[in-house]
C-alpha cells in the first residue's frame, strides 16, 4: 500500500476520482462516481480521509483501508444535498467538514468526536 500522505486525487467531469502515488507518479485506483461529475475534493489535514463533492452529494473515504486490489468504499455519504456543491473542506482539527453550494448554502458537518 502506497503512504496515504504521498497520494494525490484528481477528478473531473468523466464521474471518477483518481488516486495517484506522488512520489512514483504511479495511478493507484480509480473509484467510480457514476451519479454526477466530481465538482471539488479536499483532503483532511492528516490525508487519511478524502471529501468528495458532487450534485447533491458529499462522500467521505478512508484512504487509510486503501488496499490491494485498491476498491474502496465510503464511509460516510451526505445525499440529501440542496444544490450542486461546489466546495469543500475541512478545519484544522478535523473535527468539522464545511461545504458550499450553488444555492448559497453552507453545510457544517461535525466528523468526529
Amino acid at each position: 500500500m502506497t503512504e496515504v500522505h504521498s497520494l494525490m486525487a484528481s477528478a473531473s467531469y468523466d464521474q471518477t476520482v483518481r488516486i495517484w502515488d506522488v512520489g512514483s507518479g504511479r495511478h493507484v485506483t480509480t473509484i467510480p462516481h457514476s451519479d454526477s461529475q466530481v465538482n471539488a475534493m479536499a483532503f483532511t489535514p492528516n490525508g487519511y480521509q478524502l471529501a468528495v463533492a458532487a450534485f447533491q452529494k458529499v462522500r467521505i473515504y478512508d484512504m487509510t483501508s486503501l488496499k490491494p486490489p485498491n476498491h474502496i468504499n465510503p464511509i460516510v455519504c451526505f445525499e440529501q444535498i440542496m444544490k450542486n456543491v461546489t466546495a469543500i473542506g475541512f478545519e484544522a482539527s478535523f473535527l468539522h467538514c464545511h461545504t458550499y453550494t450553488t444555492f448559497k448554502t453552507f453545510l457544517l458537518v461535525t466528523t468526529g468526536d
